[in-house]
């Protein structure tokens, strides 16, 4: 990625600078996420003794962990576009989840099989889909043809994309490594820098 703004090093900056410029919001967000997330897994392990009460908690895990995603995706890209964000933002973009999440699945299905088949076809799936959530979000179309746009517009583009999301990973796992609380930051952090990104190609 050249350095045009839209480099690895200038978007994660981007990113930061536009995390502190909102952090009181960004960590009052990202706090009470964790906290209901944290809920949700803890209930999802109190029911492995009951199948069928595991499959009903698996799923509405599932879907929680879909709408923080959904949340941090939306929030980045009002932050990229507008410098800032408030919870009507957020709310105004619930109508796209319902899609958001259909897109989740079949990303899920899809990175998945790619792991099973020696890995590699899986690191190549979940970059070249990775941009789905932006364009549901920010175009309003559905999962499908957004895994499909995503697909498209990255192509010519794995070397770099895989570079810069693999900076990404990194970053989290340093925020993880650090009790967790440092995802309070890592995530909004690199969330924003991907909509910076993802602004280049869409």
């Amino acid at each position: 990625m050249a350095a045009d703004g839209y480099g690895i090093a200038a978007a994660l900056l981007f990113g930061w600078k536009r995390f502190r410029a909102n952090a009181g919001f960004l960590l009052l967000l990202g706090l009470g996420l964790g906290i209901i997330m944290l809920v949700a897994n803890t209930l999802q392990k109190t029911t492995l003794v009951s199948p069928s009460l595991f499959a009903i908690t698996y799923l509405i895990t599932l879907a929680i962990n879909a709408f923080i995603s959904f949340v941090f995706v939306t929030a980045a890209l009002e932050l990229h576009d507008y410098e800032t964000v408030d919870f009507d933002d957020l709310t105004r973009a619930l109508p796209r989840f319902a899609q958001f999440f259909i897109g989740y699945i079949l990303f899920g299905i899809a990175v998945v099989i790619g792991y099973l088949l020696l890995i590699i076809p899986g690191i190549y799936l979940s970059i070249k889909l990775f941009f789905y959530m932006y364009l549901v979000v920010d175009k309003g179309i559905n999962g499908i043809d957004a895994l499909k746009m995503s697909y498209n517009m990255t192509t010519g583009h794995f070397k770099e994309l895989f570079l810069f999301l693999l900076s990404l990973f990194v970053i989290n796992l340093i925020g993880l490594l650090l009790l967790g609380f440092g995802m309070l930051v890592t995530i909004p952090v690199t969330s924003i820098a991907a909509a910076r990104i993802y602004r280049k190609f869409a």
